[in-house]
């Protein structure tokens, strides 16, 4: 099975706030290190960007999980193109703390040949990784990191011109939903722990939004069993 580095352990096991400086500063030595060491960088023009598996690992570090809200099919005769819309929820408080919005469409260069469920996917991870620049952004250029990567965020100025509007409608009806989204938490939270290979936690990171409430629940009892049994023969 492959682990991923234990940097920093002492970090690692604490609890970090996003409003404690001194913490934040810490944290950020803490990314620095896990980032390089577990390949969740990315070469652009010389320049280090993270992933959007960083940008989930440092927000749920923090207790924030992103959950997409909705996906919106703009498509038409000529293209193939989709909105999804992320918030990013702070499970120690249960409050919605920030969202973002990712588009994705077929005109872009390189996506003409693409599957419609390739451009949907693509929008989906632009919104993680820009709801989550959003609000730790200044914390990853702390850790001495690129924020702004075109590939995860293209959306044009007025797309982005159109995110404040957007962004109090989303959080106002986010609020709706909080209860649905419970066991998408604790499943999420669920994945993050060792005995989880990295191939499984991303699958499933990949279509924890498009589970059933049931498909979840069977998901999350097979990912507490593993755990359990790991738990069992270490301890």
């Amino acid at each position: 099975m492959k682990t991923q580095t234990p940097s920093n352990t002492n970090q690692s096991k604490t609890s970090v706030s996003l409003y404690e400086p001194d913490q934040m500063v810490s944290f950020a030595a803490h990314l620095q290190t896990f980032f390089t060491e577990n390949n969740l960088l990315s070469d652009i023009q010389g320049k280090a960007y993270v992933k959007v598996p960083g940008w989930q690992y440092a927000g749920t570090k923090l207790g924030i999980i992103p959950m997409v809200e909705e996906v919106t099919n703009q498509s038409s005769d000529k293209e193939v193109r989709y909105q999804t819309k992320v918030a990013l929820l702070n499970i120690k408080t249960n409050e919605y703390v920030g969202c973002g919005f990712g588009l994705c469409s077929s005109l872009e260069s390189g996506k003409k040949n693409k599957p419609a469920f390739a451009i949907q996917s693509l929008s989906q991870t632009r919104a993680i990784g820009k709801a989550y620049r959003n609000l730790l952004g200044w914390v990853i250029e702390l850790a001495g990191f690129e924020v702004e990567s075109s590939e995860e965020d293209s959306t044009s100025t007025t797309d982005r011109q159109s995110d404040d509007t957007a962004l109090k409608e989303a959080l106002a009806s986010m609020e709706q939903s909080k209860a649905s989204n419970a066991k998408r938490i604790e499943l999420l939270l669920a994945l993050n722990h060792e005995c989880i290979e990295r191939d499984e936690r991303d699958q499933m990171f990949a279509n924890i939004y498009s589970m059933s409430s049931e498909r979840c629940e069977k998901a999350l009892a097979k990912v507490q069993y593993k755990i359990n049994q790991y738990d069992l023969n270490n301890h």
